[in-house]
C-alpha cells in the first residue's frame, strides 16, 4: 500500500497565474489503484460505482511536463490523475512539513468545461498551458502546478492535493516509494 500524505508548506508565497482548477468539495475516498512505468511516471485510479466517461483536463508545462487529470462529468469529483512527464526541478524555499488534512478526493468546479443549462459538461477537454514543476517534499515529491501558498490539504489515498488561498488546486504531493523514486530521477 502507498504511504499516506499529510503536508503543509513551509517558506513565503510567489503568486503566477495557475491553473484555475477551483475545489468546491470534498467527496469520500474510493479504492484505488496507483502504478507507473518507464513511460508514465504516476498513475493513480480511484474506483467509481457507475461507468462514467471521463471530462479531462491536460495541462502542459511552461518548460516541460505534462499532466492529465481525469473528471466525473456528473459531479467533478477527480477519479484519475496521470503524470504523462516529469516537470522540470526547482529549488524551493522549504520542503512541506507532516501536518493533518481532511481526507477525501476533490470535486472541482466544472465551469472549464462549459456546462449546458442542464450542468452537462459541453466539451470532453481542457487544455491549458502554465507553470508546472518538482520540489522535493518530505518524504517524496511535490508537483507544483501554481505559485500560491497551500491553505489546505485533501488527503486522497495514494496522493495530497494542496489547495491555496484562493480554493484552486496549487500542488499535489506523492509520498513513499514512489515519490522517492521520482525525486532521484530527476534529482532532487
Amino acid at each position: 500500500m502507498a504511504a499516506r500524505c499529510r503536508c503543509t508548506p513551509r517558506g513565503g508565497p510567489l503568486h503566477f497565474w495557475g491553473l484555475g482548477l477551483r475545489v468546491q468539495n470534498v467527496a469520500p475516498i474510493e479504492p484505488f489503484e496507483v502504478d507507473g512505468d518507464a513511460y508514465v511516471p504516476v498513475r493513480v485510479k480511484w474506483q467509481t460505482k457507475y461507468a462514467v466517461r471521463p471530462i479531462y483536463l491536460r495541462l502542459k508545462g511552461d518548460n516541460g511536463g505534462s499532466l492529465e487529470f481525469r473528471i466525473d462529468p456528473a459531479n467533478g469529483r477527480l477519479i484519475g490523475l496521470v503524470v504523462l512527464e516529469l516537470p522540470p526541478r526547482r529549488l524551493a524555499l522549504g520542503a512541506p512539513t507532516a501536518s493533518a488534512g481532511e481526507s477525501g478526493l476533490p470535486v472541482f468546479d466544472l465551469s472549464p468545461w462549459h456546462p449546458n443549462p442542464d450542468m452537462n459538461p459541453t466539451i470532453d477537454v481542457v487544455k491549458q498551458v502554465g507553470p508546472l514543476w518538482l520540489e522535493r517534499g518530505d518524504p517524496g515529491v511535490l508537483v507544483r502546478i501554481d505559485d500560491d501558498a497551500v491553505s489546505r490539504w485533501i488527503d486522497a489515498g495514494p496522493i495530497c492535493f494542496g489547495v491555496g488561498s484562493h480554493q484552486e488546486l496549487a500542488a499535489f504531493h506523492i509520498p513513499g516509494k514512489m515519490g522517492e523514486d521520482l525525486r532521484m530521477a530527476v534529482g532532487l
